[in-house]
């Protein structure tokens, strides 16, 4: 009998360590890139384990930063039109803000990133050597 009650607590364990850890894979992403004029860098991020939502928030000192998230399958794509000073296809991006303008400004945008899917956040800089703050949150 005393076998049993151990078996039902231990099994009692699992399931609360799988409930809490399945509905829950939280994201708090920071770093500081350090620009050159022009110049792209990019992040890559775990996929999530469900459809997962996340904010991204970015703070250029200096200039103008704009940022996209996109699947890492599309990064040399986005990549490519960046560099050629093209903005990307919209189907490549998971969401994105595009900074116009010679003047540095924070802003946040949101995106849904799909189940099993890893991305990355690409920063494109502005015309002056720059420093960057970058904060990817998510539930």
């Amino acid at each position: 009998m005393l076998f049993l009650h151990h078996r039902r607590v231990l099994l009692a364990g699992i399931l609360i360590t799988a409930a809490t850890t399945a509905g829950c894979q939280r994201l708090n992403f920071n770093a500081t890139a350090e620009m050159d004029p022009l110049g792209i860098k990019h992040y890559d991020v775990a996929a999530p384990a469900y459809d997962q939502r996340v904010q991204a928030t970015i703070t250029p000192t200096n200039c103008n930063s704009s940022a996209y998230l996109v699947k890492t399958d599309d990064l040399e794509a986005v990549r490519s039109a960046l560099d050629r000073e093209k903005e990307p296809a919209a189907s490549l991006v998971l969401g994105s803000r595009v900074s116009a303008g010679p003047h540095a400004e924070t802003y946040s945008f949101e995106a849904t990133i799909p189940k099993n899917t890893p991305y990355a956040l690409v920063l494109k800089n502005g015309k002056k050597k720059n420093q960057v703050q970058v904060k990817v949150v998510g539930r």
